[in-house]
């Protein structure tokens, strides 16, 4: 009855810590993607607004209308290559894209790292379990050691 509730406890020890890591790669694409469409349209914003407010006062040499366009532009290229740094499974699927591999072959590969990724898991979970049967058996040995010297 021990090693289930342990187990138990194990395993919604590892969900929790499986959520905070997916939380915070989450968190970290959304600040990656965020912080790069406010660096690519805030020139575009800053312009746009001293150009209403200074009406015919200001004028913008063409050069930076042209990076303004250029930086709004490269903002929808981004997040492709933000998803490839972050995510090690759209990275492998992106390149098999941008290599134009057959849908098969993406989809064998993508099935063969869920695979890994599975046993992996799975690999760390049974020497966890296998660790705390242990642990719970040499205090089980030591209890029963130390009520056998008191008596």
């Amino acid at each position: 009855a021990v090693v289930s509730t342990q187990s138990t406890g194990q395993s919604s020890n590892f969900r929790r810590k499986s959520t905070v890591m997916a939380d915070q790669k989450a968190f970290k694409t959304v600040t990656l993607v965020v912080g790069a469409f406010i660096l690519c349209w805030l020139p575009q914003v800053i312009t746009t607004l001293l150009g209403i407010v200074m009406k015919e006062k200001l004028r913008i040499p063409r050069e930076i209308g042209t990076f303004r366009a250029v930086l709004v532009m490269a903002n929808s290229t981004m997040n492709p290559f933000i998803y490839t740094y972050v995510n090690k499974d759209f990275r492998a699927r992106f390149v098999q894209i941008l290599l134009c591999s057959t849908v098969k072959t993406v989809q064998r590969l993508s099935m063969s790292r869920a695979n890994s990724v599975h046993h992996s898991e799975l690999r760390k979970n049974i020497s966890r379990t296998n660790l705390t049967s242990s642990v719970n058996f040499e205090a089980e040995q030591t209890r029963v050691l130390l009520r056998s010297d008191t008596r």
